[in-house]
């Protein structure tokens, strides 16, 4: 397992899904500060389109799980 996927399984089992949704809504204000409003409208778009076409990690727990 590469190192970024470690970072992953230790991050998801340290926090549980609704504390991770707390904190992402706590970091997005910061983040979209810091960004112009092309670069908020492309992110919107991208995510749309994300959402539209990636099923949610919930769908593979094996591949996240132990």
């Amino acid at each position: 397992m590469n190192s970024k996927m470690q970072k992953i399984k230790v991050f998801f089992k340290k926090y549980k899904p609704a504390e991770t949704q707390l904190r992402i809504n706590d970091k997005l204000p910061k983040i979209a500060a810091k960004m112009t409003q092309t670069q908020i409208a492309e992110a919107t778009a991208f995510a749309q389109k994300w959402k539209a076409t990636h099923p949610p990690l919930s769908f593979f727990p094996d591949k996240l799980g132990d």
